[in-house]
């Protein structure tokens, strides 16, 4: 799937589930999408979470509880975009976890993908330039989309708005 396709869908799960809210409510978008979020708070420090399907078919995403409220909401978008995209997979894997099937051909594709949905979907494009140019860069984005300056940092380097 290519960037504009992921772009596009992301767009459209906004539209449908969030509107023109920001913050983007990840929380609501993934219960409205039927995905249970959970945080854990023995959750191994150098990971931020994962989803998994029940036997039951059941999604939930688990996000480290010891993580800035910031990196929790980058995760569960990241891991919407795996409900969202790879469903099949999630039902034959159970899971999709970086120590569990990282192994797996298709792995980096799926993790490029939901990285670029995450940021799309916590960071719309138009919004974001939008933002940066009425708001005056980082620091005020960051506030004003609830990320993480990381976050904010690449998405205006992936926007030609800094450079690398």
């Amino acid at each position: 799937m290519s960037y504009a396709e992921t772009q596009e869908a992301t767009k459209n799960l906004l539209l449908s589930h969030a509107g023109s809210r920001f913050p983007v409510p990840v929380v609501e978008i993934a219960n409205k999408l039927g995905v249970t979020v959970v945080s854990d708070p023995n959750y191994p420090s150098d990971r931020s979470g994962h989803i998994h399907v029940d036997d039951a078919g059941n999604s939930t995403i688990v996000v480290n509880e010891k993580h800035s409220p910031e990196r929790k909401r980058f995760t569960i978008a990241h891991e919407i975009a795996h409900s969202y995209f790879d469903g099949d997979y999630l039902k034959l894997h159970k899971v999709i976890d970086r120590n569990g099937n990282a192994a797996d051909a298709s792995y980096r594709e799926r993790e490029r993908r939901a990285n670029d949905f995450a940021a799309n979907l916590l960071m719309p494009e138009e919004q974001f330039i939008q933002q940066w140019i009425a708001l005056g860069g980082l620091e005020k984005v960051t506030d004003y989309f609830f990320v993480s300056k990381e976050a904010a940092h690449y998405r205006a380097i992936n926007l030609g708005l800094l450079s690398a």
